[in-house]
């Protein structure tokens, strides 16, 4: 578990020499293989967890609540109230830390089913309704059985007792960051390169990310985009960049063709769809996003959704 502040620079904050982030705690890894029942033995596994975090973190609460005195670069000493601000954390750790299922989303109440909707609208979380789950795990009268249905319908884990139940001023639903490595690199990119490879071939695909030129700030794919295994973000990133470069005249290839045999996939619709992912995936790493950059990631997302099912 790292711990750092706010208002550190992104620059500063990305160079580990100046320790911007401090290692506070290391969690346990025992697996419990002496409770023999599966689903006794997950909810005590995500008991432990959420028992950790609320013990490492107890002096960041006793501090939020009734403040502690820190010293500014001018040598003045102010009273300061510190509070948990955000996770910056892949998905399966955000269902974690927010106490949600791992196949919903930890932000909003939207069914694992309704997970690729567009425009999405679905209501965010809020701590009422876990709240509302506990009084009935704690009620006198309350059924073990009535709380897992609750918690079943809320898309949340039967959890003892959350983390962060009695920090003052955090949410946490709201606390999670977006993750652009894993959601968008390493997750969407990687689907839709894996998409062309079935759709077009992998000699097809290969071929043409072979013969991109090269040039300055990209990586040249000397064996083709199909063959990278592990690939890294950095890695993903350059693929992004020629995307639409490598699809540039598809239709017209013979090779796609032959592959292609009897199916007919809409190829226009599949290059608008990349076009929208690959610009919603360089927009959304701006440093600042103002509200016209926030504007064509909406565009450029519903460019997306509109065209992602020449894929399916």
């Amino acid at each position: 578990v790292y711990l750092t502040i706010a208002n550190i620079i992104k620059g500063l904050r990305k160079r580990v020499s100046l320790q911007p982030q401090l290692l506070i705690a290391h969690l346990p890894l025992d697996k419990l293989l002496e409770i023999e029942d599966m689903e006794r033995r997950r909810i005590t596994q995500f008991d432990v967890y959420q028992a950790c975090l609320r013990e490492i973190l107890e002096p960041l609460r006793l501090a939020g609540k009734e403040g502690v005195f820190w010293t500014t670069a001018d040598g003045r000493r102010w009273k300061c109230f510190p509070i948990v601000a955000a996770f910056m954390v892949d998905h399966p750790e955000q269902a974690n830390l927010a106490g949600t299922l791992q196949f919903h989303c930890p932000i909003c109440t939207s069914p694992r089913e309704k997970l690729d909707d567009y425009p999405h609208t679905f209501p965010l979380r809020q701590r009422s309704d876990t709240f509302s789950a506990l009084r009935i795990r704690y009620a006198a009268s309350g059924d073990p059985r009535d709380y897992k249905e609750t918690c079943a319908e809320l898309g949340l884990r039967p959890l003892r007792q959350p983390w962060w139940l009695l920090f003052p001023h955090i949410d946490p639903y709201q606390c999670c960051t977006p993750d652009p490595l894993h959601q968008i690199w390493q997750g969407m990119v990687e689907h839709v390169v894996a998409g062309l490879e079935a759709i077009l071939g992998a000699s097809e695909l290969n071929f043409r990310s072979r013969i991109i030129p090269p040039r300055f700030g990209s990586k040249s794919f000397s064996k083709g985009i199909c063959e990278l295994s592990n690939a890294t973000g950095t890695e993903r990133r350059h693929i992004g960049s020629i995307l639409l470069a490598i699809l540039n005249d598809i239709g017209s290839s013979k090779a796609a063709q032959q592959h292609l045999g009897n199916r007919n996939p809409d190829l226009s619709a599949m290059v608008r769809a990349v076009w929208g992912l690959v610009d919603f995936a360089f927009l959304a790493e701006f440093h600042v996003l103002t509200d016209f950059i926030l504007k064509l990631m909406d565009d450029a997302l519903a460019r997306f959704h509109a065209d992602k099912d020449a894929f399916v």
